[in-house]
C-alpha cells in the first residue's frame, strides 16, 4: 500500500533530485567543454603531423630527383615545377634544416634551369639529405605520436567521467521514482 507524503517530505526529494540533477548537469556541461578543448588540440597536431610530412616527402622528392637527373626536357620541367612548389611552400615550413639546405641550392642555381645545377651537386650531400629527412620524419612523427596518445587518455577518461555522471543522474531518477512509490 503506497504512503502518502507531506508536502515538505516531496519538496525536500524535489529540491536534492533537482540540486544533483543541477550539478551533474554543470559539470557534464564542462567536461564536453574540455573534451572540445582536447578534440581541437588533437585536430590541430594531426594536421601539423600532416603537413611536416607532406613537406619532408616534397623536399625529399625533390633532392632524389635533382640526384638522379638525366638532363631530359620532360624531366627537367618536373623537376623546376616540384622546385617551384617547394620554394613557395619552405619559407613557412618550421623544419629548418630544410631550409638551409634549400638555400645552398638557390645560391648554386645559376639560372631559371636546374640542369645547371645537376654537374655541381655532391651525390652523396644529396643522399644525406634525404636520409636526414626520413629520420626527421621519423622522430617528428613519434614525439606527435605519444602526444596525440596523451591526449587520447585524456577524452578517454573525460568520456568515462560524463558516463558515470550520466549513470549517477539516472540512478538519482530512479531512485526517487521508487522512493515516491515505495518509500518510508
Amino acid at each position: 500500500m503506497p504512503q502518502k507524503f507531506t508536502a515538505s517530505e516531496i519538496k525536500a526529494n524535489l529540491k536534492f533530485l533537482f540540486l544533483i540533477a543541477l550539478i551533474i548537469s554543470i559539470s557534464t556541461f564542462s567536461l564536453q567543454l574540455m573534451l572540445m578543448h582536447y578534440e581541437k588540440q588533437t585536430n590541430k597536431l594531426y594536421h601539423d603531423l600532416s603537413q611536416t610530412e607532406l613537406e619532408i616527402s616534397q623536399y625529399r622528392n625533390l633532392v632524389w630527383l635533382i640526384h638522379n637527373n638525366d638532363s631530359t626536357n620532360n624531366q627537367e620541367d618536373y623537376l623546376l615545377n616540384e622546385y617551384k612548389q617547394i620554394e613557395e611552400t619552405l619559407e613557412n615550413s618550421q623544419i629548418e634544416f630544410m631550409r638551409s639546405h634549400f638555400l645552398s641550392i638557390q645560391k648554386k642555381i645559376r639560372s631559371d634551369r636546374l640542369i645547371d645545377y645537376s654537374d655541381l651537386i655532391d651525390h652523396d650531400e644529396c643522399l644525406s639529405i634525404m636520409a636526414q629527412c626520413s629520420t626527421y620524419a621519423t622522430e617528428y612523427r613519434n614525439s606527435h605520436n605519444e602526444t596525440l596518445a596523451a591526449f587520447q587518455k585524456r577524452v578517454d577518461f573525460i568520456n568515462m567521467l560524463i558516463l558515470a555522471l550520466l549513470t549517477v543522474l539516472s540512478f538519482f531518477f530512479i531512485y526517487t521514482m521508487f522512493y515516491a512509490n515505495y518509500g518510508e
